[in-house]
């Protein structure tokens, strides 16, 4: 099996003061993308939404929490993968969420879901060595966009999954306690095309 990433974008910097408060419960990663990947992933997670006054405004996001990147910043850390895809003739994936935390109700959430389409079909042209999968919206996980690759198989062990209140809370005390053991148990493991996702990698 192949080491992936739950939540990859989740070390970058909280894009509002208050935010700052919900980073023991919201981070799920510490490591830049660089250093994930250096770290053996394989896998990565990139949650996105459109957000008004300009419903082509990219904010990562993981549920309330919004990020501190550029567009530009983010082609950038892609174009890496994408190079390093190509050049070690490996998989990439990136899984590509629409993060809503609920229904969005304003009067421009079809016309945001038109931009997130858009750009899921940028990401392929402009990215042709990363294999993009995902294409869901995160509350109601609707399938809005579709990518040519599958989203291949992976055993989800990270705090969320474990369906115990301390766990989903504290993504950092579950990786604590519990990565180095799933890794020595699933990671050797066949076939190499499946993964384990994995909070703090």
């Amino acid at each position: 099996m192949k080491l992936g990433s739950h939540n990859s974008f989740t070390y970058l910097a909280p894009r509002k003061w208050w935010m700052y408060l919900c980073i023991p419960f919201a981070r799920c990663q510490s490591k830049t993308i660089i250093q994930q990947y250096m770290a053996g992933a394989r896998y990565f997670d990139l949650r996105v939404r459109f957000t008004a006054p300009d419903v082509n405004t990219l904010t990562v996001a993981h549920g309330l929490m919004e990020y501190r990147i550029t567009q530009t910043e983010l082609t950038s850390i892609l174009r890496w993968l994408n190079y390093h895809a190509w050049n070690k003739q490996e998989d990439v994936y990136v899984r590509v969420l629409y993060e809503m935390p609920s229904r969005d109700l304003t009067e421009d959430a079809e016309a945001k879901e038109d931009v997130f389409r858009m750009f899921c079909r940028d990401l392929v042209r402009l990215f042709p060595n990363i294999r993009f999968c995902g294409g869901q919206r995160k509350y109601d996980w609707h399938q809005i966009h579709t990518f040519a690759d599958a989203h291949p198989e992976s055993l989800d062990l990270f705090s969320s999954r474990t369906w115990t209140v301390l766990d989903d809370w504290c993504p950092w005390l579950y990786a604590r306690l519990m990565n180095r053991r799933n890794i020595r148990k699933y990671l050797p493991g066949k076939p190499d095309d499946k993964f384990i996702l994995i909070d703090f990698i």
